[in-house]
């Protein structure tokens, strides 16, 4: 449980002003203070653990430079988080990217939507703004959320052991020093190093637990500038741009205004350099920057950022050390910018562990649900290596193409082919939307003879997938009949899994009286939905009454229940029938759905498919008049659970609810047996 324990250490007057009491078991320590560190914070904010973040650097170093974009299935998460609007505003969007090629005469250009309609998103842009900026905005929020959490700097951390007890539980004693020198010592349930790609407490975990950094450098060398104020005739300096030229190939990225300057980012193959000093390195890049962009000319105000910096892919053997020490973002995984990832997937490597590492500290969840924090980020992790060398030695074969494209335009036309194709089949992966995570105590794979419906194969689709993201959709809510996204249901963030019941039309015959039957089923006193609502409830007075819209009987601590149907918002036989199922007014009865969770699935939508049979290609595009229940591969008539976990994926998915003349108790007991495998249950029970 997430109580504190004193114990006695050591004192020191740094340590003691910094810090707080050092007799003090704290819940989790979070080293660095990057994309990663600060997501990993205000998650944990977000779901009741006050976090300790310790940073050896000044905030100054993180302001400009570093990560430079943020993209799908990031903004769809920074949307449920309620972060979203304030990065919008201080981002750039980017919704189409420009290909060049400027050494031919005349320039070629083609520009195509940087998203392809057939990735199922909702924000059909990325935003591009500078890490300094995601990392303020997250500290801000953390404040916000729990005024006493700030990042403490600059507190350097040396050493950390697990420290076994039979008696209790098992912590891990760390080291830090203070910028004075000062050595100290705190307790904590966890450590997470966040403290990137030179990582101090990988280093540990390799010297005391053998935990491996794998991989290698490659041999291609890159360069990344910041320019303020550009004045250029090339066309689209406002656009992503990815450009063939003479001196290989360059990216252009528009950027948000720095000091109230117009910004962009221009990314290219380092040239040879034989001077080491920084101003001789930024030198030779501009030059080079000149060389390649003609015909074209560009001039600019100031350089605000420069960095060189030598390709490699490199990753931890392992996430964790017996669930007690992890690594999260580059402190776990190191790779080139060329796929736009590293700030992305360190977020989301720490998403997913805050999830996880709230549910266990709260008793929520058994101990063991931390094993899936490795089992699931790490092959994404290595999917992302693989892909990033892909790219680099594309990039790198096209630049050797480029330059030789005098003698050899054949070369030249294959390397751009072998480049788009491979961008173009990893698409998915890079927006984030394909990641799906294997098996595991909080994921349960579809059965074997489980597979795609006809009728969603037919329009290119492949159904909700165990493990993926939830699909979005418009639906309609039936409460205040207004338009909103099915993923609205899951807000806010508070740690809760979501159990959609797509019950298909209510008014079919008999139907109404199945769910009202299933309704008191899960509800009975022996169920889950019971026993968890009596280990955990923070409801003082679970009663509803007549006066009350939103009961706080519907506010369940772990479970919220969303129940979506065909039939029309519009309808008087559902207007009457309303009442009984999601607001009783005259019951004393515990209440499952809130009065605003019914949605209606019939706002018609456009869904661009792909050939699920092995070519990928994209199908012609068809208008989905019930996109839930299509989109997720449902059965109108026999009603289907899907559990959602608090990170966004889906973790079951039970049909058959509502099939025959009664409902399923079976098919709802395969739900309570998934939950039953991570959460911690009693037989006390609520009266």
């Amino acid at each position: 449980m997430s109580t504190q324990t004193m114990t006695q250490f050591s004192t020191g007057s740094a340590f003691e002003s910094a810090l707080g009491p050092q007799k003090y078991l704290h819940d989790v320590t979070i080293v660095g203070a990057g994309p990663a560190g600060m997501m990993l914070a205000y998650c944990l904010t977000r779901l009741g653990i006050r976090p300790l973040i310790i940073d050896s650097g000044l905030p100054s170093e993180h302001e400009y430079g570093r990560g430079d974009g943020l993209l799908c299935r990031t903004l769809e998460v920074l949307q449920n988080l309620g972060l979203y609007d304030e990065i919008s505003r201080n981002s750039v969007a980017a919704g189409s990217v420009a290909y060049w090629s400027i050494t031919s005469n005349p320039s070629a250009r083609d520009i195509r939507s940087l998203i392809s309609p057939d990735i199922d998103i909702e924000e059909r842009s990325s935003l591009l703004t500078r890490q300094g900026l995601v990392e303020q905005i997250l500290n801000k929020a953390i404040e916000e959320h729990s005024s006493q959490t700030k990042v403490l700097r600059p507190w350097t951390f040396q050493d950390a052991h697990i420290v076994s007890n039979l008696d209790a539980d098992d912590h891990v004693k760390v080291t830090l020093r203070s910028q004075y020198g000062e050595t100290c010592h705190i307790l904590t349930r966890y450590l997470v190093g966040c403290d990137g790609g030179k990582s101090q407490v990988r280093r540990v975990l390799r010297n005391k637990y053998g935990v491996t950094f794998e991989g290698s450098l490659h041999d291609s060398v890159w360069a990344a500038i910041d320019i303020l104020s550009p004045v250029t005739n090339f066309p689209d300096i406002y656009k992503l741009a990815i450009l063939e030229t003479r001196c290989g190939t360059m990216q252009i990225i528009p950027r948000e205004p720095i000091n109230g300057k117009e910004c962009i980012r221009i990314y290219g193959p380092a040239p040879e350099m034989n001077n080491s000093d920084d101003e001789s390195k930024i030198k030779d890049f501009i030059n080079m920057i000149h060389t390649a962009f003609r015909p074209y000319t560009m001039t600019w105000d100031e350089v605000n950022w420069f960095t060189i910096y030598k390709v490699g892919q490199r990753i931890a053997s392992k996430f964790d050390v017996d669930q007690r020490i992890f690594l999260a973002g580059d402190a776990a995984h190191i790779h080139s910018p060329k796929a736009g990832l590293g700030m992305n997937t360190s977020m989301m490597d720490a998403h997913n562990l805050a999830t996880k590492l709230a549910l266990v500290l709260k008793g929520i969840a058994k101990p063991e649900t931390l094993l899936t924090y490795n089992l699931e980020r790490k092959p994404v992790a290595d999917h992302l290596l693989a892909l990033d060398q892909e790219l680099i030695e594309l990039f790198a074969k096209h630049g050797e193409a480029m330059k030789n494209s005098a003698n050899d335009e054949e070369a030249v036309e294959r390397s751009t082919d072998q480049l788009q194709k491979f961008q173009r089949g990893q698409s998915t992966f890079q927006a984030g939307t394909s990641i799906t995570y294997a098996e595991n105590i909080m994921i349960k794979s579809l059965a074997s003879d489980d597979v795609p419906s006809e009728t969603v194969q037919s329009i290119g689709g492949q159904g909700l997938v165990p493990g993926r993201r939830l699909l979005p959709a418009k639906v309609t809510r039936y409460l205040d009949g207004n338009l909103t996204s099915i993923l609205d249901a899951t807000s806010p963030f508070d740690g809760r899994f979501t159990v959609f019941l797509c019950l298909g039309d209510l008014l079919a015959a008999g139907k109404f009286d199945r769910v009202q039957q299933l309704k008191k089923y899960i509800m009975r006193s022996d169920g889950l939905w019971r026993r968890l609502l009596g280990r955990h409830s923070s409801v003082q007075n679970p009663r509803t009454t007549t006066n009350m819209l939103f009961p706080m009987s519907s506010v369940h601590p772990i479970l919220r229940f969303a129940a979506v149907t065909t039939t029309e918002h519009t309808s008087i036989p559902l207007a009457s029938r309303y009442e009984d199922l999601f607001r009783p007014r005259d019951s004393m009865e515990l209440i499952l759905f809130g009065p605003d969770m019914l949605f209606c699935d019939n706002v018609p939508t456009i869904f661009y498919g792909l050939d699920q049979s092995g070519s990928m290609e994209p199908l012609r595009p068809v208008i989905l008049t019930n996109p839930i229940h299509q989109k997720w591969d449902i059965q109108e008539d026999v009603g289907t659970a899907i559990v959602l976990r608090p990170d966004g994926h889906v973790g079951a998915i039970v049909r058959n609810l509502l099939g025959g003349e009664q409902f399923s108790e079976l098919a709802w007991n395969k739900v309570e047996d998934y939950f039953c495998r991570f959460l911690v249950l009693e037989d006390r029970i609520s009266q």
